[in-house]
């Protein structure tokens, strides 16, 4: 019973101490950045204003997702994505996703490329001399809090585990190994989603996401190559007309395959119905027939009377 007891006291301790440091590491955060422009202090407690250091020194200190999206309007999207990527590369990124669509000789290309944080601007400032910027949305989340915060009660957890080890190579009964088990358990949960959590941030400390939408510039007039609208020449003018002749032709062929498509898709419902239009249609004809193939009717034969004069003379 003493055992028991001293194991549910040591329990509360520990749920006390974890406590403590939880809320420790929020005021230590806190006060960071208070006194130093945003930025925590270390663990150990230095005071950077004390040791005299430059505030701007603990920029390092900080943990700052950094994200990006663009839409860029190109009229050779293949070749820009191509210069951008390359670019990217350079920088030490690489590419995580890419999507090529093609319509009507339209290309679009979505694309997803990561890049080491400190490179993020420089990749952005390149985009905007390959085409036209449409869109451009910078995203910073600043987890220095969050992160050192889970840091502390990391460590504290991972003491308290090695503690747990020790009371259940103690425990007298089977209840105590239980209960201590248990325990441990929900410890070693909790440890494991932290370091997950940390792993994560790390790896989006460490690269930027980049997220393209890169768009051919979609202009009724706008031809592959340049073209003198002042005089035309005879290739322009053969080229105009073959790229005219070219959308027309593509036009046609695309409301005749919708045309066919949807044919085929309501051919259930149109089949059946031209089916019994042709059987009503025929029904009525041979009815036409048989009241047409009928004798013709006999007229009314009338009977002749002699004619009454009205003279009695006459009569006589």
């Amino acid at each position: 019973m003493k055992r028991w007891l001293l194991l549910i006291l040591a329990g509360l301790i520990l749920g006390m101490s974890l406590s403590a440091c939880s809320a420790a590491s929020d005021r230590s955060a806190d006060e960071g950045y208070e006194n130093s422009d945003g930025l925590p202090a270390e663990s150990g407690g230095i005071n950077h204003e004390a040791s005299g250091e430059d505030p701007a020194s603990q920029i390092s200190d900080r943990r700052v997702i950094r994200n990006a999206s663009l839409t860029l309007i190109a009229s050779d999207v293949k070749d820009s994505y191509e210069k951008f990527a390359a670019f990217v590369s350079g920088k030490g990124g690489y590419e995580l996703q890419q999507t090529t669509h093609v319509q009507n000789e339209i290309v679009s290309i979505d694309a997803k490329l990561r890049v080491p944080p400190e490179h993020l601007d420089a990749c952005l400032d390149y985009a905007a001399e390959l085409g036209e910027l449409r869109f451009v949305a910078t995203d910073t989340e600043d987890i220095t809090v969050q992160y050192f915060d889970a840091q502390t009660r990391l460590k504290s957890m991972e003491t308290a585990l090695e503690r747990y080890y020790d009371y259940l190579d103690e425990a007298a009964s089977i209840e105590e190994s239980l209960s201590v088990q248990s325990q441990i358990n929900q410890l070693t949960l909790e440890i494991e989603q932290i370091k997950g959590r940390l792993q994560l941030w790390q790896n989006q400390l460490k690269e930027s996401t980049i997220t393209l939408a890169l768009r051919q510039l979609n202009d009724p007039v706008q031809t592959r190559r340049e073209i003198s609208w002042k005089a035309l020449s005879w290739s322009d003018m053969g080229y105009l007309m073959s790229s005219g002749l070219r959308m027309v032709a593509s036009f046609v062929v695309n409301a005749l395959q919708w045309i066919a498509v949807i044919l085929v898709a309501s051919a259930p419902i149109w089949i059946p119905v031209l089916v019994i239009l042709l059987i009503v249609r025929r029904r009525v004809r041979r009815r036409r027939r048989q009241q047409t193939g009928l004798p013709p009717q006999q007229p009314d034969t009338a009977v002749e009377l002699p004619e009454v004069s009205d003279h009695p003379d006459e009569q006589a």
